[in-house]
């Protein structure tokens, strides 16, 4: 009877020895969840489900602006409802962006608490980008068990500040490079206007994200459309001109949800100008050495012990880990491996324009703030599709290594959840017990907060 890891081994060769230049398989339900193996695809879902029950070990979620995005929606909630008193004086503006947070959770909490509304579309989010990240290695014909060190930084730096419509967003945009990996490919009808309405409803979701999304998808589908032409063919102009073409038709629906942006950000700034200024910090970041030196930091920076930060370096250390190997593996070998048994390249276009876009965009942009650090997430997820596929017989040690570090990360995430729930019972306790009609306006946990 072949053990677990050895049909991972295998399952992940035959991944890896899929011909180039041809589409992926005919996308199945379980393209959306299984790994190589049943082991992998346990452990992997094990660490995200780990992350997800943290959000409801704790009353209080610990993300600082989250409590300001679920009055917002409970705002929304009551301007829905016609017979609201608000309704006198106020009207809710559905021509927006960063809104589709708040109007999910005010439809959801018509049948649930606001509370539960919330803290379940914060833990749908993770479950749709860990399901998306699945998609995405496998679309870009990747092994799909490098998903596992996405794990670590799963609760993000965005996550731990709040910014619960732009993690809405995120996972809209990677389940969008989906469409653009497989539509550089062979591009349909279908898939092309996927690709129209997730642009839009990321549009809807969060503007940082729609640009993002503009970035990653420019370079991956011009990435994807070259390596998907014949490498034998000599004619350069006529292979750069075909790859434009299709990379044009593939981000032409992207054009809805930029135009979307573009109307919401004329209408806005006519408005009030001043909401995208910043006199005193337009354009401030720390140096390039402190985003390299600090990179953990600025991505995660969840725990005062910086466990958190721990996990993300190990991930990082098994990236570059399988690097070494792939290429200490490729020196060694005597022949040249065969057309047949060669690996598809990694892709390696996103992780490069992700690391430059982490580098030269600043800490405020455009009257917001801690923008560059919302990308290092993005950073890694490039760095994990351009890893190579390790082999040899230490290449199944690391995927084991991987997924056993993915579920820590996960374990970690939640303890320090339930630990929070712990530590702020009281102050849970004094909100419930509010009379009706009065309201918190401010949480102060800091003895040196003025």
């Amino acid at each position: 009877m072949r053990s677990a890891t050895e049909a991972a081994r295998n399952a992940g060769a035959a991944l890896e020895n899929e011909p180039r230049g041809e589409p992926a398989a005919k996308a199945r339900w379980t393209d959306l969840y299984a790994l190589e193996s049943t082991s992998l695809t346990v452990l992997y879902w094990g660490a995200v489900g780990l992350v997800v029950a943290g959000f409801f070990a704790t009353r209080l979620l610990p993300c600082v602006d989250y409590p300001q995005h679920l009055g917002l929606s409970d705002l929304a909630r009551r301007l829905q409802d016609a017979s609201a008193r608000e309704q006198a004086h106020y009207e809710l503006d559905y021509f927006t962006y960063n809104g589709l947070f708040h109007l999910v959770v005010a439809t959801l909490s018509t049948c649930v608490p606001i509370e539960l509304a919330g803290r379940t579309v914060v833990a749908g989010s993770l479950l749709a980008t860990s399901a998306a990240i699945v998609a995405l290695l496998r679309a870009l014909r990747r092994p799909t068990w490098q998903a596992v060190l996405f794990t670590p930084i799963l609760f993000s730096f965005s996550l731990g500040w709040g910014f619960v419509n732009y993690v809405l967003a995120t996972a809209i945009a990677v389940w969008a490079l989906v469409f653009v990996a497989r539509g550089a490919l062979r591009p349909s009808p279908l898939n092309l206007a996927a690709m129209g309405v997730l642009g839009l409803v990321c549009a809807f979701a969060h503007v940082l994200a729609m640009l993002v999304l503009c970035v990653a998808a420019a370079v991956l589908a011009i990435e994807v459309a070259w390596r998907d032409r014949p490498a034998t063919d000599a004619r350069l102009p006529s292979r750069v001109l075909a790859t434009l073409l299709r990379a044009t038709v593939v981000l032409l629906p992207l054009v809805v949800g930029c135009a979307y942006c573009l109307a919401v950000y004329h209408r806005q700034y006519a408005w009030n100008p001043d909401v995208y200024r910043d006199p005193t910090l337009e354009g401030t970041a720390p140096p390039l050495w402190e985003k390299l030196v600090f990179f953990s930091a600025f991505a995660t920076d969840l725990y005062s012990d910086a466990s958190d930060q721990f996990f993300l370096w190990a991930s990082l250390a098994i990236i570059a880990a399988a690097v070494a190997l792939r290429a200490l593996g490729r020196r060694a070998a005597a022949d040249a491996p065969s057309p047949a048994t060669a690996d598809p390249p990694p892709v390696v276009s996103l992780f490069f324009a992700m690391t430059i876009a982490y580098f030269a965009t600043p800490m405020v942009l455009i009257g917001t703030h801690l923008i560059f650090p919302r990308l290092a997430q993005w950073l890694v997820l490039g760095a994990v599709v351009a890893m190579p596929s390790p082999r040899g017989p230490w290449a199944r040690y690391l995927r084991l290594g991987a997924a056993v570090l993915g579920l820590l990360a996960g374990a970690n995430a939640f303890a320090h959840c339930a630990f929070f729930g712990w530590e702020t019972r009281d102050a849970s306790a004094t909100l419930d017990d509010l009379p009706p009609g009065r309201a918190a306006t401010a949480v102060i946990f800091e003895p040196w907060t003025e």
